[in-house]
């Protein structure tokens, strides 16, 4: 079922790192800016499920904070199908 939306970000130069029932992570390094952007999808109990997109290397010393990295339109979509896919098996 996770398949179309994994394609899609495969396409996009992610690599996925896990999943599992609470959240998926994936990476990719972008060549031009030289930093490393994650893609965090977390469930949580109340539904309000969220995404996150980071650069890990500007998180502090005491990893709490963090810089976001912005979604281009083809990237948006691909995390919306992904997340649709998320909650329809978060949910179950």
């Amino acid at each position: 079922m996770l398949k179309v939306a994994n394609k899609k970000l495969k396409k996009l130069g992610f690599k996925l790192i896990e999943e599992n029932e609470y959240r998926s992570v994936w990476k990719r390094y972008d060549e031009k800016h030289h930093f490393t952007q994650t893609l965090e999808f977390s469930a949580k109990a109340n539904g309000n499920h969220i995404l996150f997109s980071t650069d890990d290397e500007l998180r502090d010393a005491k990893n709490i904070g963090c810089t976001c990295v912005g979604l281009n339109y083809e990237e948006l979509k691909a995390c919306a199908r992904k997340m649709k896919e998320l909650v329809k098996k978060w949910e179950k």
